[in-house]
């Protein structure tokens, strides 16, 4: 990779990181309104330094997306599945 695809790929990493964050904060934001004033979403985001989530739509019909994020990153399969095992050991305490 030369130097300038690098600082692109770079830029772009910053970016995407900066906009998950934005995201993450205006749904806090607007999850935080009136009833009346909220804007109706499927969407949710979680974001950490470089690292991020978001999902958006029913959870149901997202499982293609899930089933072809397990195709293309097969190492998430791990770690969802302990994602999951916290979460149900946290629900047993």
């Amino acid at each position: 990779m030369t130097i300038d695809n690098e600082r692109i790929r770079r830029e772009a990493e910053v970016r995407m990181a900066a906009a998950a964050e934005e995201l993450s904060k205006q749904i806090t934001i607007n999850d935080g309104r009136r009833p009346e004033c909220r804007v109706p979403t499927l969407t949710r985001a979680v974001s950490s330094g470089s690292e991020f989530l978001v999902m958006n739509g029913s959870a149901h019909l997202m499982e293609p997306l899930f089933v072809e994020l397990m195709r293309q990153r097969p190492e998430l399969r791990q770690v969802m599945q302990n994602a999951i095992n916290i979460s149900y050991r946290m629900v047993n305490l």
